[in-house]
């Protein structure tokens, strides 16, 4: 009856079949309400459709069902939790976590290289730079495995981060160069996809790596 409107009627949905026995659609609207709320920065609504969908999971029988809802249920849930909860806080990591777990079972490439790259921006948040550099050095072997330059200039970048933060500066100098590089058409991808900002991220890190280290590439 909604197909024409779909986008107007998600809450009204979600709420018919979550007081219903079809957990499969319950689950599937209260996504899309979840998504649907985060696009529009109802952060707090997002967080509480994913919940509740969360909820729901046991009761769908597949398990190839349930998995790929449950990662973008997570990854809506950590997404929404940042500016309500913090980039920091446990419940972000938490549901990043169990998403990038669910990516690298399922979903190979730039899926799982976004997840991990929000995972990365929690632990670099929460200075757990140690492994904030592993998720690193993670994203930039999906990238060589890719064959994505896109993906290998946010690698780098990253990688050059984590290194700065650990004192290895003559490191981070060099990847951050390599991450600094801009082709025209070539739209960075953040930890959540595409995000042009990344380029002033890199423009004024840059410097602070070079300033570290000596006239030959060591760490001063």
């Amino acid at each position: 009856m909604y197909a024409a409107r779909l986008d107007e009627h998600l809450e009204e949905l979600a709420r018919h079949y979550s007081r219903s026995d079809n957990a499969y659609k319950a689950v599937e609207y209260l996504r899309l309400a979840s998504a649907q709320a985060l696009k529009r920065s109802h952060h707090t609504e997002a967080i509480a459709r994913a919940r509740a969908a969360l909820e729901l999971l046991p009761k769908i029988p597949s398990a190839s069902d349930r998995a790929e809802a449950e990662f973008s249920l997570q990854l809506n849930l950590g997404t929404a939790s940042m500016p309500v909860l913090g980039y920091a806080a446990p419940e972000v990591g938490d549901a990043l976590e169990r998403a990038a777990v669910l990516a690298r079972q399922n979903r190979p490439g730039q899926p799982t290289f976004a997840v991990i790259g929000g995972l990365n921006v929690f632990h670099l948040t929460r200075a757990d730079h140690r492994r904030a550099n592993q998720l690193a050095n993670e994203m930039l072997k999906i990238a060589v495995a890719e064959r994505s330059e896109a993906l290998s200039i946010e690698g780098h970048f990253e990688l050059g981060v984590s290194l700065f933060w650990l004192g290895r500066f003559a490191e981070s100098l060099e990847h951050s160069r390599l991450g600094s590089v801009v082709r025209p058409g070539l739209s960075p991808v953040n930890s959540f996809g595409a995000d042009p900002r990344l380029c002033v991220g890199v423009s004024g890190f840059l410097p602070m790596a070079a300033g570290f280290s000596g006239p030959g590439g060591e760490n001063v």
